[in-house]
């Protein structure tokens, strides 16, 4: 049975309302001001085992129900807290996921600047071979720049193509 507040106040004022004092016991000073004896005062007959009438049972029914209803309150709230904190661990397994995933986008873009890079150097090497002021014999002959931009404007659109194709191939629209 699980209490609410309301009625664990209830319980609290039935219980201080069928005694005079609180339900829990009291120790008074020493009386006439010497090294007398402790007396201890209860809310009434029965709380205590020395005390000499029959306990009131229904009192400690009434505090085995708020016990329990205190307990019941707690499991609660632990157990909401271990939710809570499978959620956090959800949410940091999504984020490492997010960023896992951002880092390999960030990858793939620096290898594919690394490639273009690559090619564009490719391009400035032949451009400087030709550009530089030293004897290498092609300039004698009248027929090696038709040769070169021939040979580039055939293997540059069979690198296009086959880079088309492999990209097509790796998103696999091209089977």
């Amino acid at each position: 049975m699980h209490l609410t507040e309301r009625e664990n106040a209830r319980i609290v004022e039935e219980m201080a309302a069928t005694s005079n004092e609180w339900p829990i016991g009291t120790v008074k000073g020493p009386e006439g001001g010497g090294a007398g004896t402790m007396t201890t005062t209860t809310t009434g007959p029965g709380f205590f085992a020395w005390e000499s009438s029959a306990p009131d049972w229904r009192r400690y029914d009434q505090l085995e129900l708020i016990m329990e209803n205190y307990l019941w309150q707690f499991e609660e709230i632990q157990h909401q807290m271990r939710l809570l904190l499978d959620e956090i661990e959800m949410h940091e397994r999504t984020n490492n996921y997010v960023l896992n995933r951002n880092r390999n986008e960030i990858m793939r873009v620096n290898v594919q600047l690394t490639v273009l890079t690559m090619g564009i150097s490719y391009c400035a090497l032949l451009t400087s071979m030709f550009g530089m002021n030293l004897l290498s014999h092609f300039e004698d002959n009248p027929y090696i720049f038709w040769v070169i931009a021939t040979s580039t404007g055939i293997i540059a659109p069979i690198a296009i193509y086959d880079w088309f194709k492999y990209r097509l191939k790796q998103k696999q629209i091209l089977i």
